[in-house]
């Protein structure tokens, strides 16, 4: 079967079943300002199902190419036309498809903006993808790190499983990085639970940074324990939730294929209201719209 066919057949599918799932009828909608869902399962479980694909994961360095044609989903170029630093085998693109809600021909329109802040930035993001109900017919927005602020990449969903050019990704809650399961390129992450991020000057000694991993070897999407049947994105400590969208503070060091690091932390999901949610669980409004704070490290 031909890959055009195959991704028309997942899109249907994808559409059709999160069509088919509940919607919270209090969701902001992405722009009318009402509250949000008022159940911890409604927002968390709005773009993930449990669907199975190919087994099998791998990693390697442009050095280590054996010289056999990468796989498709994984480009020998990026899209900058400078060739990439590394290259991940997406071994579960299928599962990956469906389980994260990709949308084709359709690219994000969020706005980012990044504002300077000591030696790093204050960026903006809007992933809200439509609202909760709209989301399933949006696709990711994604973005990446560079000197002058986070800058959006505009490729749509199916594009991103062959382009090195973006670092991270975001849709409602869920932010995802270019690597291990979720991308062709190889940026890593780690949670520093227990520091807080002006505190961060380095990458901790004895910190590992990992790719993303949400599928086992059978293709199986690993969900991150919070009882929802979200996928275990790396970033997701970013977020809990008492009845609301609270953000922890928990920092993350990212590693770059380039070799830079860099430190972030996701100050608020809300564009407002977010310290009311941190503080008494009391929704915010306009959800999805992201507050990031963020800086290369030396």
């Amino acid at each position: 079967m031909h890959r055009t066919d195959l991704r028309s057949i997942l899109v249907v599918a994808a559409g059709l079943a999160l069509s088919l799932a509940p919607l919270a009828c209090g969701d902001d909608g992405g722009e009318d300002g009402a509250a949000e869902p008022t159940t911890a399962s409604d927002e968390p479980t709005s773009e993930a199902s449990t669907q199975g694909g190919e087994p099998g994961t791998g990693t390697t360095t442009a050095s280590e190419e054996t010289g056999e044609d990468p796989p498709s989903s994984s480009d020998s170029s990026s899209d900058s036309g400078e060739p990439p630093v590394c290259v991940t085998e997406i071994a579960c693109e299928d599962a990956l498809v469906l389980d994260l809600g990709f949308v084709e021909g359709v690219v994000s329109e969020g706005a980012v903006e990044s504002t300077p802040d000591g030696d790093g930035f204050v960026s903006q993001v809007d992933a809200s993808a439509g609202g909760l109900p709209g989301a399933p017919m949006n696709p990711w927005v994604y973005l990446r790190f560079g000197d002058d602020g986070l800058e959006r990449v505009d490729i749509d969903d199916f594009e991103s499983l062959g382009s090195h050019d973006w670092h991270i990704a975001a849709k409602r809650f869920a932010i995802r990085l270019n690597g291990g399961t979720a991308g062709p390129s190889c940026v890593q992450g780690a949670a520093l639970d227990g520091m807080a991020y002006e505190a961060v000057t380095e990458v901790p000694a004895g910190t590992e940074l990992a790719p993303e991993a949400f599928f086992d070897d059978a293709c199986t999407l690993v969900d991150d324990g919070s009882g929802q049947g979200s996928p275990a994105y790396l970033l997701t400590p970013w977020w809990t939730y008492p009845g609301c969208v609270a953000t922890t503070g928990v920092p993350f060091v990212l590693g770059l294929p380039d070799g830079r690091t860099l430190k972030l932390v996701v100050d608020a999901y809300y564009a407002e209201g977010q310290a009311e949610c941190n503080e008494g669980g009391t929704m915010g409004q306009d959800s999805a719209h992201f507050t990031w704070r963020w800086s290369f490290l030396e």
